[in-house]
C-alpha cells in the first residue's frame, strides 16, 4: 500500500528529525520516504498499515519503518484521550555514514537492513525507548547522539522483534494509481462496519470492478477483500481488549455478517479464538 512520496525537511544542522504528534486521531495518508522512521504510539489505537501488512495497534506500539516502506497509522474515529506519538526519522548516511562503515556498528547496520519490511518491538523495549525519544527531541549537541545510540542499543537487545510486511511488498510508482489505492483503502477504513461490496469500492474510485481487482492486487499483493477482512479483524481485537461487548456483538459491529465466518477468519489470522484472545490480553 502506498500514497505519495513524503519529502522530509531535516532539522537544521542536526542528524535526526525528532517530532511529537498530537491530534484527536491518527488519520495520515499512506506514505513513504527515503529516511528510516521509529514511531512510538503514546496514545490512540486503530489500524497500522505497513507494506502489505494490516494490523491493529494501540498505545505502546513501537515500530521501525525502513526506507521507502509505505506505512501509516489510522483511526476511524476520535477518542476522548486523543492520539499522540513520538517520531524519530534519520538517514543511514547520518554521521557521515558511520552506521554502515564502522565495524562496531555492524549489528545496528544489520538491524536497519531488516527494517526494510518494518519491525515491531516488544512492549518491554518500547517502555524503555520512549523516555529516550523524549530526551533526544529536547537534547542538543552530542547528547542527541548519546540518546540515539542508547535507543539503537535497546532495539538490538530486544528479544522479541516482529517483522511486519512480507518481502514481496511493492511500492506504487504511478501517482494516479497511488491515489486510487489510497481512496480505496480509506473507503474501507472508514466504512468497515458496514456491508461493503467490491462494486461499491470500484465505483468510489471510478474503476470497473475487474480493473480495481487487478490494480489492487498488483500494487498491494492482496485483494480488496483481504484488506477489508484485516481491517475488520484489527478493530475486533481492539474491541475485545477494550470493551465488555460479547463476541457476537463485536463480530457484527466490525462488519461480519456471519458469526462462524468471523471465528474462522480470526483463527486463521491470529491462531487463536476470540474468547481466548480476550483472556490472554493484559488488562
Amino acid at each position: 500500500m502506498k500514497a505519495q512520496l513524503e519529502v522530509l525537511l531535516p532539522d537544521q544542522n542536526t542528524s535526526f528529525r525528532a517530532i511529537s504528534i498530537a491530534d484527536k486521531r491518527f488519520r495520515h495518508a499512506i506514505h513513504y520516504h527515503p529516511e528510516l522512521e521509529l514511531t512510538y504510539i503514546a496514545k490512540g489505537c486503530g489500524t497500522r498499515i505497513t507494506g502489505d501488512s494490516v494490523e491493529p495497534f494501540c498505545a505502546g506500539d513501537l515500530c521501525l519503518f525502513g526506507p521507502n516502506l509505505p506505512h501509516c497509522y489510522y483511526q476511524a474515529s476520535s477518542y476522548a484521550e486523543g492520539a499522540a506519538a513520538e517520531v524519530l526519522q534519520f538517514s543511514r548516511e547520518c554521521g557521515g555514514g558511520i552506521i554502515d562503515r564502522a565495524s562496531e556498528w555492524v549489528p545496528a547496520s544489520l538491524l536497519l537492513d531488516r527494517s526494510d519490511c518494518g519491525l515491531r518491538f516488544s512492549n518491554k523495549t518500547a517502555d524503555k525507548v520512549f523516555p529516550l525519544m523524549l530526551q533526544l527531541r529536547q537534547a542538543s549537541g552530542l547528547q542527541r547522539w548519546q540518546c540515539f545510540i542508547a535507543i539503537l542499543t535497546l532495539l538490538l537487545a530486544c528479544d522479541k522483534v516482529e517483522t511486519l510486511a512480507s518481502p514481496a511488498h511493492k511500492t506504487v510508482s504511478n501517482p494516479r494509481h497511488a491515489n486510487r489505492i489510497q481512496k480505496a483503502c480509506n473507503f474501507m477504513l472508514e466504512r468497515f462496519s458496514e456491508p461493503i461490496r467490491h462494486q461499491d469500492i470500484a465505483a468510489h474510485v471510478h474503476l470497473a470492478p475487474a480493473s480495481l481487482s487487478r490494480l489492487f492486487r498488483h500494487q498491494t499483493g492482496q485483494t480488496c477483500a483481504d484488506f477489508l477482512t484485516s481491517v475488520r479483524l484489527g478493530n475486533a481485537c481492539r474491541l475485545l481488549r477494550e470493551t465488555d461487548l460479547t463476541v457476537t456483538e463485536i463480530a457484527y459491529a466490525c462488519g461480519f455478517q456471519n458469526l462462524s465466518n468471523f471465528h474462522r477468519r480470526f483463527r486463521d489470522k491470529y491462531k487463536i479464538n476470540p474468547i481466548r484472545y480476550r483472556r490472554l490480553t493484559p488488562e
